[in-house]
């Protein structure tokens, strides 16, 4: 996949010097995430007792727990690719199975510098399906901003369920009802407002998967946490994604899990969690990246084919003007 140039129609067109600027700071925001990962690696490695008590609790685990922590990213895929799915085909047409794959792809390129597999994501969008580069960074627009929404839910929830006792998980409920509705409510109004409403419904329940993923990888090294400290551990590390410093918040998100569950073990929790992705998004990475890159190669030869004068044009010196060619 490619990178595109930062410019399209109706876009602010990026000069060399900004473009030098912009990755300049991506490089030493990458830089800075691998430094924090590699501490984090560091501070668990020296964990002596609790390091080695984590992991016979690990040993020791039921098996569903470990299959929980690495199935989960699935369903974050699943969910995620579904909500740009719903976004962007509000400005052309690209199949479900077609985001998946894009999706896949990026997830995986975005642990490079730069972050590649975002850029090279609406390079496709653009070349492929005809969708300018300014209505795809609309839909990252809405798409971080409905993240943002969804971790003030999750904020707000986690306040509220210290004053349910053993039912404060019901606090969850109506969000998804009310989005789901709004988004039934709305399909008559629009393209676009029913289409924000369901991809907050994904958005939302995506960040719900990530609260099982945590309480998967704390209870399978033997610290389980209750169920708003998961809330809260959740938000946390979906905010660290918004950081623009290494893609898919490396070395942030470890960190601002250990602050937010408040033990040290939370470092090998999210450590956990980011081997777990990794072990998905590595093959699905892989597929989903030369799938696309081999679809861009076909279309970018079959408009080759078409380009190419006919014997008739080529020996006329020009198309011919009866045939409209």
């Amino acid at each position: 996949m490619i990178t595109p140039p930062l410019t399209d129609e109706g876009a602010v067109p990026v000069g060399p010097a900004s473009m030098k600027a912009h990755r300049l700071r991506r490089l030493v925001g990458f830089t800075i995430g691998l430094g924090l990962f590699g501490a984090a690696v560091w501070v668990i490695a020296r964990g002596g007792a609790d390091f080695r008590s984590a992991l016979d609790a690990a040993r020791h685990a039921p098996w569903w727990l470990g299959a929980a922590v690495v199935v989960l990213p699935l369903v974050n895929w699943l969910l995620v690719g579904t909500s740009f799915w719903v976004l962007q085909n509000r400005y052309g047409s690209v199949g479900w199975r077609e985001m998946l794959a894009l999706i896949a792809s990026a997830w995986l390129l975005n642990y490079l510098p730069l972050r590649p597999g975002m850029f090279g994501r609406l390079a496709y969008h653009k070349h492929v399906n005809q969708i300018r580069y300014a209505d795809s960074a609309r839909v990252l627009v809405y798409s971080v901003s409905l993240t943002g929404v969804s971790i003030g839910l999750l904020l707000v929830i986690a306040i509220l369920v210290r004053f349910g006792g053993a039912w404060g998980w019901v606090w969850c409920v109506p969000a998804p009802i009310v989005m789901g509705a709004a988004a039934i409510a709305l399909r008559p109004h629009g393209p676009l407002w029913w289409r924000l409403a369901t991809s907050a419904l994904l958005k939302y329940l995506d960040m719900m998967v990530w609260i099982w993923r945590y309480a998967a990888a704390f209870a399978l090294i033997g610290s389980p946490l209750d169920f708003q400290t998961a809330l809260f551990v959740a938000a946390v590390s979906q905010a660290a994604f918004l950081i623009p410093l290494a893609g898919n918040g490396l070395g942030i998100r470890e960190w601002g899990v250990r602050a937010a569950s408040a033990v040290q073990i939370g470092l090998l929790a999210d450590v956990v969690n980011r081997a777990a992705e990794v072990t998905v998004s590595l093959p699905l990475g892989l597929v989903g990246t030369a799938w696309a890159a081999r679809r861009m190669a076909r279309l970018r030869a079959e408009r080759g084919i078409l380009a190419r004068p006919t014997p008739e044009q080529a020996a006329s010196g020009g198309p011919d003007p009866e045939s409209g060619r």
